[in-house]
């Protein structure tokens, strides 16, 4: 996931298609409506399959950079495909200049303190190993936003100094859905906390 989500970053740095929603309501597909801070550029299923052309150019435009690798030109492609079967969404922030990577996926939040608890300590081995090098965990709780109870990681990203929150709403007793931001530098890092946290707090779910 960490991977998709610095593909992401590097096709909004060579300007990436979108449609700005900032101080709108946006219902997504994975059953939740927000508030889209200001300066904020969503692009989802619906977004590609209306706008085709925009989207091929924006992916091809990236592909074309000489320092891209042939394994980063199958991941672009991979990216493009979720996409485009509602599989991930992407929210792009322009100032800080972050990005968040949204889906849905099995799993739920610990209820009780000791749950808690051992699934906090199970996160450092378990990022490390996917990683493929030590990663620090630096948050791992439980909140409430908008009346949601929301488990949160904050841990080490994928490019050096970096950090990512994450955040899981348990939108049934089954399934969370998870929201990733990252690409903040470090001195910008509170400044994303703080919009993704606002934006959290305006998460409404919808029921279908």
């Amino acid at each position: 996931m960490r991977r998709l989500i610095w593909m992401m970053l590097f096709l909004f740095v060579v300007g990436m298609c979108g449609v700005a929603l900032a101080g709108e309501v946006y219902e997504s597909a994975f059953g939740f409506k927000a508030v889209f801070p200001a300066r904020w550029v969503v692009l989802d299923k619906s977004y590609a399959t209306e706008h085709p052309d925009s989207v091929e150019s924006a992916f091809l435009a990236a592909q074309k950079d000489t320092e891209i690798t042939p394994e980063t030109k199958s991941v672009l492609s991979s990216v493009k495909e979720m996409i485009l079967r509602g599989e991930i969404e992407y929210y792009f922030s322009e100032n800080p200049r972050f990005v968040v990577a949204v889906n849905k996926s099995s799993g739920s939040v610990p209820k009780t303190d000791e749950d808690l608890k051992r699934l906090c300590q199970s996160f450092p081995a378990q990022l490390s190993a996917s990683a493929g090098k030590p990663v620090n965990v630096y948050e791992c709780s439980k909140k409430v936003f908008n009346g949601y109870d929301t488990l949160v990681l904050v841990a080490d990203g994928q490019m050096k100094d970096s950090r990512y929150v994450q955040y899981q709403l348990a939108d049934t007793p089954q399934t969370v859905i998870i929201f990733t931001a990252t690409g903040a530098t470090p001195e910008n890092f509170p400044a994303m906390i703080k919009l993704m946290e606002s934006f959290m707090n305006s998460i409404q779910l919808v029921k279908r």
